[in-house]
Parts: structure tokens; sequence; C-alpha cells
């Protein structure tokens, strides 16, 4: 197992704490979702690394990062495309392959959007990309559904192990591979001085960040898109129904699709293995030099 550099770079005026896994040639970066932090990568990119370097960033307000004090600064997701724009241009990171997971695919696309000549393709898993519902809510009632929630999460605990013990029978804990929930346990609670253990991500910055969801809108930035993107499917979606995947899909200049079997949502955390895989054929494919032109772009 390689172990990853850690280090933060200040990005926008926050500082953004980053992994950072050895390798050659063009960086891999590893952009989670909601509530999640760069840690839960580490089975991904040690698989591609070596030979690939990878970075995974903790997003602002998750993990080790800075949450910024504007409510607002939260609530809208292209500040998260442009921090990661900034983190290209910080560490100077050129011919990128982009990765993004859930609410992380969105702000990728945005990050494509801030720093389009440092970024050389896109790879969007189940991301939350929808378009605008003109009567509310895009997703059917999940996000207030998923604010909720965050509001009310337990986040404070006697110990780590307690707090292992109750969160890996939760839904949303429960699909994920042990080595990767073993990771979000030691990296995702943050050691208390009067002994207890809690949520670095906080239940009022979770709530925020999924309220985001229904107010900021990537859907017309797909058809300017001018790299490769890898659609990634995954057989247990809770958020990119068939007619959405293939509306995305149809919207990109150059798409790419694959669907992994036997899958959920947080497919990285379930199986990295075959997420792994779909990056390494994916990353193949661009340096033979195929250029997909499935899409029409069409906005």
């Amino acid at each position: 197992m390689t172990l990853p550099r850690e280090a933060d770079v200040t990005v926008n005026g926050l500082k953004l704490y980053y992994r950072e896994w050895p390798g050659e040639g063009s960086p891999v970066i590893l952009v989670h979702g909601a509530s999640l932090n760069g840690a839960v990568w580490g089975p991904v990119a040690e698989a591609l690394s070596p030979p690939r370097r990878v970075l995974a960033p903790d997003m602002r307000g998750h993990g080790d990062s800075q949450t910024p004090k504007s409510e607002s600064e939260l609530l809208n997701w292209e500040h998260d495309g442009e921090d990661i724009a900034a983190f290209l241009h910080a560490l100077d990171l050129r011919d990128v392959t982009l990765v993004g997971h859930s609410a992380g695919g969105a702000w990728a696309v945005y990050g494509v959007a801030h720093a389009p000549d440092r970024v050389r393709a896109l790879v969007l898993i189940d991301p939350l990309i929808r378009p605008v519902n003109p009567l509310g809510d895009r997703f059917g009632g999940q996000v207030s559904v998923a604010v909720d929630s965050a509001k009310h999460r337990r986040h404070l605990w006697p110990s780590r192990q307690e707090a292992a013990q109750e969160l890996r029978g939760q839904p949303l804990h429960r699909s994920w591979r042990q080595d990767v929930f073993d990771l979000f346990i030691e990296t995702a609670l943050r050691d208390r001085q009067d002994g207890q253990v809690e949520l670095k991500c906080s239940p009022e910055t979770e709530a925020l960040v999924h309220a985001g969801t229904n107010l900021v809108d990537v859907w017309p930035l797909l058809p300017k898109l001018e790299v490769p993107v890898l659609l990634v499917e995954v057989e247990r979606t809770i958020v990119m129904l068939p007619h959405f995947v293939d509306e995305v899909f149809w919207r990109l200049r150059h798409p790419w699709r694959e669907k992994l079997e036997g899958v959920g949502h947080y497919a990285p955390l379930e199986a990295p293995d075959k997420v792994a895989e779909a990056l390494r054929q994916f990353l193949a494919t661009l340096e033979a030099g195929f250029l997909p032109t499935f899409g029409q772009g069409r906005g």
C-alpha cells in the first residue's frame, strides 16, 4: 500500500487540504461528494498510482479543509468549481483528468468551466446533474429529505469505536467496502478535548451543501465542454435515472459511457476496483489517441 503525502494549499481565501499519491505524467484529480472527504478515494488512488500521479482534495467544509463563514459560499456550488480551478493553478497541474462523484461531478463540471486550459478529460460517476425544474425540486423531494436528515444527523459520540458501530449500521455506509469505511472513520472524525469524537463535516455544513443541489445548474455548461467525458452509470442509482443519463450524454461533445453492474450510487466506496478499472481503460483509450464523438453537444 502506498501512503499518500498530505499537505494543504490556500485557494480563494480558504485552506484546502489534499492527499497526493506519487506518479508520473498527467495527474488525476479525484473529487468526493457531499459529506465525504478525499481519503475515501484511497483504494482507487492506490490502484492508479503508480504509475499515475493522483491527488484528492477535501472540498470546502469537508474533512480538514476550511469551512467558509458565509452560508452562500456553501449553497453556491460554483464556488466549489472555483476551488478546483484555483487548486489546479496553485499546484500548477496541467493535462488533468478530473474525476467527480455525486455532487463532486457537478463541482467538477464547474471546475472545467473555470480552468478549461488545465483539464484534458472529465469523468462523472453517477453525478448530481439534472435540468432545472420550474416547478421546484428537480430531484423529486430527495433534496429536502437529505437536508432534513443532515440537520438531525448524530455527529457526536463517546468514542471512535461507538461511532463506527453506529455509522456502519446506517444505510448510507452499509454497502461501503470495509477498508473504505475504515478510512472514513479514521479521517472524517476529529478527537475533542473532552475525549469524545465528532464529525468534521458538521450537520449544518452538510445541510447547506445538500440545499445547494437545487440552487445551481450546470446543465447549460454541458454542451460547452470541449474535453472528452466519461459518464459512469451505476446499476442502483438514486440520482441519475436512465432518461437523465441519456440527456446528459447527448449534450456532451465528446462523450463516453460505461455502466458498472452490481453497485449503487456510492460506487467508488462500494467497488473501488471496478471504478479504478473503468478509469484505467478510459485513460488508455485517450492516450491511444481516440476521441469519442457520439454526442451532439446540443443545448
